[in-house]
């Protein structure tokens, strides 16, 4: 009831300030009355997670908290001005996207126009061996490493691109690495290891934690026992799930691959607050 008297309150203020006679307003209320029912109790937003940072996690976790489907590109969303397009599209829809690339420009488009923008992330030793998995499994037959027998050297290979001169890290990041350095600045970071739970290696206070976070970043009340409740269904389930591990890297890096993946990407662990310093 509450809500239904919001409902005609809103749509009776709209029709006292356009000055509409009472017969009138009454067929204005009926009229307007559906618009209301589809008002947004959150703000526009849109999600932007690298290949391998868990994409099918999140967008399980804010399907669950909205009650609405994601819209996946799995790919590059395309230009600024494209990409808004599809944003605007999938919010006119009542769904929202979730796109693998990105770029800083795209990014401060939305951000004009007020959209909150979620960029989640995830430790890219971790995402290098979920990617090195994938390959293995016969998927992305684009990344030349896929040609590449050999575990140990298709790792190096995906690191260093000493081979084919293909370095995954660079792609799955949308080769604009640069955002890295300072990601608080354009968007709400959600990490993979604290929204995968316990069921992955995390613990169940950090991923409550995070899933109510991802709903203040985009003003959406939830309660922790709701949170509780989406965190007991988040874990697995979706098309691409695998293993959904924290820290396997550590059961596959070998010291070569340590050594590479410092010199290249070291300074980015520390950007992302994975480690301290060099010294891991």
């Amino acid at each position: 009831m509450k809500i239904v008297a919001k409902l005609y309150s809103g749509a009776l203020k709209f029709c006292v300030k356009r000055k509409i006679s009472m017969p009138r307003s009454i067929a204005c209320l009926i009229f307007l009355i559906p618009f209301f029912l589809h008002a947004r109790d959150h703000a526009n937003f849109v999600v932007f997670s690298p290949p391998k940072s868990g994409t099918h996690l999140i967008a399980k976790v804010l399907e669950l908290m909205l009650k609405k489907e994601a819209v996946m590109y799995l790919g590059n969303v395309g230009e600024p001005k494209d990409a808004f397009k599809k944003v605007e599209y999938a919010t006119k829809e009542n769904r929202f996207l979730i796109a693998h690339m990105y770029n800083p420009d795209t990014m401060k488009l939305l951000i004009s126009r007020r959209y909150k923008v979620i960029f989640m992330v995830r430790d890219p030793r971790d995402l290098m061996v979920s990617a090195l998995n994938w390959i293995r499994e016969g998927q992305w037959p684009h990344i030349p490493a896929i040609h590449i027998a050999n575990p140990s050297e298709q790792l190096d290979e995906l690191i260093t691109g000493r081979r084919f001169d293909y370095r995954f890290f660079d792609w799955a990041f949308g080769n604009d690495l640069s955002i890295c350095r300072d990601l608080s600045a354009y968007a709400y970071i959600a990490h993979f290891e604290n929204l995968v739970g316990p069921e992955g290696g995390g613990d169940r206070e950090s991923q409550i934690k995070e899933i109510m976070g991802l709903g203040k970043a985009i003003g959406f009340k939830i309660t922790k026992k709701r949170a509780a409740q989406i965190a007991d269904e988040a874990f697995g389930g979706t098309g691409t799930f695998r293993n959904g591990q924290i820290g396997k890297w550590q059961e596959v890096f070998q010291p070569e691959h340590i050594t590479s993946f410092k010199k290249l990407y070291g300074h980015f662990l520390i950007n992302l607050g994975y480690e301290k310093n060099m010294d891991w």
